[in-house]
């Protein structure tokens, strides 16, 4: 039992972080104009004498995105490092139908073998209603289906094992410059007390998430994170610094290339 749990959770956040683009939780959700490429490197943040600088980024790696002209995605390259040098860890490649609505996404080992395969399907409007994630034996792990109000926002998630039973449900609620994000884990009672919980994004003129606060669910604070940021002339920003607890702690930096 604690095995399978394991392994939802951790397909469950590989699932989440696509979704969670109309929400903005991936890095490159908010781009302006029309980016061909972006390179992006994560670094331990160490606090010097009243001066943020860069650490180590060993322990977290890079990606490297492209996009085609119309700002799809079409390859992503992750990252790691080993004694200071960068080896690729895993690569996905993008497949859109012909009017740019998604269609899959393929990801592969770093020997270029199948690790898993993403299916997606879109309404008439290329609207994201569902998607299923099959391992590389061709097998169902989940499938994803989502639900949006009258104004297309992303209302609910529910994430469905191959068995047909719902295990995670996330409610996106719209307040102003926030959005809330309620996370339910179902049928797995042992966990639930612990792992169910509510987060609220805050986000500045530019869109970006400047405040992140998760709550456990008797209401007391479960994380408390803090952004600040360097744009380019597009507004896209260059530089990222996160804060945890108004303690700095990582550092993005993104090299990014137009057409």
């Amino acid at each position: 039992m604690k095995r399978e749990l394991i392994t939802l959770i951790s397909i469950n956040i590989f699932l989440l972080f696509s979704a969670k683009a109309q929400i903005g939780l991936p890095e490159d959700y908010n781009l302006k104009g029309k980016v061909k490429s972006l390179d992006s490197y994560l670094y331990e943040a160490t606090d010097k004498f009243g001066k943020i600088e860069k650490g180590n980024n060993s322990i977290y790696g890079s990606y490297k995105k492209t996009y085609d002209i119309r700002g799809n995605k079409i390859e992503e390259i992750r990252c790691v490092f080993y004694s200071n040098k960068e080896s690729i860890r895993e690569k996905i490649i993008s497949e859109y139908d012909s009017n740019g609505s998604i269609k899959e996404d393929n990801v592969f080992n770093s020997d270029n073998s199948l690790k898993f395969r993403r299916i997606y399907t879109c309404d008439n409007k290329g609207v994201k209603v569902s998607e299923k994630l099959y391992y590389s034996d061709g097998s169902l792990s989940e499938t994803v289906n989502f639900k949006y109000n009258d104004n297309a926002k992303l209302t609910e998630e529910r994430i469905i094992n191959s068995d047909g039973i719902l295990h995670f449900i996330n409610i996106y609620e719209y307040d102003n410059k926030c959005i809330i994000v309620t996370f339910l884990l179902s049928n797995v009672d042992n966990f639930k007390k612990d792992l169910n919980h509510k987060t609220r994004y805050k986000y500045n003129k530019q869109g970006d998430c400047i405040e992140e606060i998760g709550y456990h669910s008797d209401g007391s604070i479960r994380i408390l994170y803090k952004y600040k940021y360097q744009y380019d002339k597009n507004d896209n920003w260059l530089s990222k610094v996160q804060y945890y607890r108004d303690k700095p702690t990582e550092i993005r930096e993104r090299n990014i290339v137009y057409f």
